[in-house]
């Protein structure tokens, strides 16, 4: 009999043994209890098919972030059915919703496993857009990690857009996502541009294949390009980019208030130049990498963007162009303004007059520098145009210069600039003077009386979706206004 028991309770310890064992092998199994698990892998699904990652801000600090068409009402939590939450004191489980969150109010928040055991807590809140569409990309991969290794890396995927109602409107496959932009690919919030299958026209614009989200992360106002490309189309500037604001979520992950915009290039909706030419003036450091750049008298450099390809017949018809041109623009009579008459056989006097006015109402800190183009239309006049205008968000306050009773033109440094150069020989002639008069009086003036409401309006619907980018994008935005507020800029 001792020796039964015995062999009895040796058997049971080994049981118990083995099941102690067991367990934490097959809650790892069931992915209760990794390394990973926690608040930030919670999931919500919209009630449009989208899966929505919860963000974490800083350490045990969450958020969840809506698009405007989901109501609370209709998201559901995605956990799994081993997993439960502790939200404000009320247990949640998978496929229940969001009725009883309240906006914008932070909940104290506990994960548990299907053992009773608490994997993390921390401290939750939700937000949610208004009145804005959503933009729904997902890479290929699943993850932007390749795309943000380099600029020139790119992804290829699927992408939904769905209104601020919830209706889908647009729905296809990318061919690249891939980073953009020179100083702003260095910040934390990136722009991209987006290389669409087939060319669509998206959230009401002219269809194209190329689109880029621009992030207007360097401008707290968040609407300096797109009041600014209003009030450069009432001036009277052609093929002035199109663009919506849309909150832009990739991979379930929200990345906050995007301006989805036309791109400047060629082609039907864009810059319709045929087999013209369309130029930028860059940064030395920059268009050193380009394939085909004109240098002015200067040393500062065009950069060609259309054609593709130059050939060196058209490099020299450029070259060339370019010494007439200034040579017109200073010409005779001792080098008196009055020389510059013939000027107007090779500048489109109407578009720089009303972009000389767009600088000096914007005080563009990039006027002549960088992101500033020119275009020549395949019309045999060899007439350059100024425009379109891009990139303005070091404008209308946000930069270097603070005087308001001198000329942008003289404040520029005319030894690298030279569109301040042609500005400030141009501003000596009567006839420009006379185009930059009525360009104001008839177009640019009405349209700034009425600016101010429209700045306010776009803030008005931007509210929410900006408190938003500001939670996902914390931290100063500029070298020039680090600590200004919304309101300020």
């Amino acid at each position: 009999m001792r020796l039964n028991y015995r062999i009895i309770l040796a058997a049971s310890l080994l049981l118990l043994l083995a099941g102690l064992w067991g367990l934490p092998k097959l809650e790892a199994e069931r992915g209760y209890e990794t390394e990973t698990v926690g608040l930030a892998d919670l999931r919500v699904e919209t009630g449009r098919g989208e899966l929505l990652c919860v963000w974490e801000e800083e350490e045990n600090t969450y958020s969840l972030f809506l698009p405007s068409y989901a109501t609370l009402d209709g998201v559901q939590w995605k956990m799994g059915s081993d997993w439960r939450l502790l939200l404000g004191g009320e247990w949640v489980e998978d496929g229940a919703r969001l009725i009883s969150i309240e906006p914008e109010r932070t909940y104290l928040a506990a994960l548990y496993n299907a053992g009773g055991r608490m994997l993390e807590e921390g401290k939750l809140t939700v937000y949610q857009s208004s009145g804005l569409p959503a933009i729904h990309v997902t890479t290929r991969s699943g993850s932007m990690e390749l795309v943000h290794a380099d600029k020139e890396n790119s992804e290829n995927g699927y992408m939904r857009i769905l209104s601020e109602e919830g209706k889908e409107v647009y729905a296809g496959k990318f061919d690249r996502l891939k980073g953009r932009g020179n100083t702003s690919w260095d910040a934390e919030k990136k722009s991209y541009l987006l290389e669409l299958e087939t060319g669509a026209g998206l959230l009401g614009m002219d269809p194209g294949k190329r689109w880029v989200l621009s992030a207007n992360y360097y401008d707290g106002a968040y609407v300096r390009n797109a009041v600014g490309y209003d009030l450069a189309r009432s001036a009277g500037l052609a093929f002035i980019p199109d663009s919506r604001f849309a909150d832009l979520y990739i991979d379930g992950i929200y990345y906050g208030l995007y301006q989805l915009t036309e791109r400047v290039e060629t082609g039907a909706g864009r810059v319709e130049i045929g087999n013209g030419y369309l130029l930028e003036l860059d940064y030395p450091e920059r268009a050193m990498l380009e394939d085909f750049v004109v240098y002015l008298d200067n040393a500062q450099p065009v950069v060609i963007h259309h054609p593709r390809r130059v050939t060196e017949e058209e490099m020299a018809f450029l070259e060339g162009w370019f010494v007439r041109m200034q040579e017109a623009l200073y010409g005779a009579n001792d080098g008196k303004p009055e020389g510059a008459k013939e000027i107007f056989s090779y500048l489109d006097k109407e578009s720089f007059a009303a972009m000389y006015l767009m600088e000096e109402v914007f005080m563009d800190l990039d006027m002549g520098v960088t992101s500033w183009y020119l275009y020549m239309e395949e019309d045999g006049e060899n007439l350059m145009h100024s425009g379109p205008v891009w990139d303005l968000d070091n404008t209308m306050g946000r930069g270097g210069y603070g005087r308001r009773d001198v000329l942008l033109s003289d404040e520029l440094d005319l030894s690298t600039n030279q569109m301040g150069r042609w500005y400030a020989r141009l501003c000596g002639n009567e006839e420009f003077r006379e185009q930059v008069y009525q360009v104001w009086e008839n177009r640019l003036y009405p349209a700034l009386c009425d600016v101010q409401e429209e700045i306010d309006g776009w803030m008005r619907g931007l509210g929410r979706s900006i408190r938003m980018d500001q939670v996902r994008w914390p931290g100063p935005r500029s070298v020039f206004m680090p600590e200004a507020e919304t309101e300020e800029n």
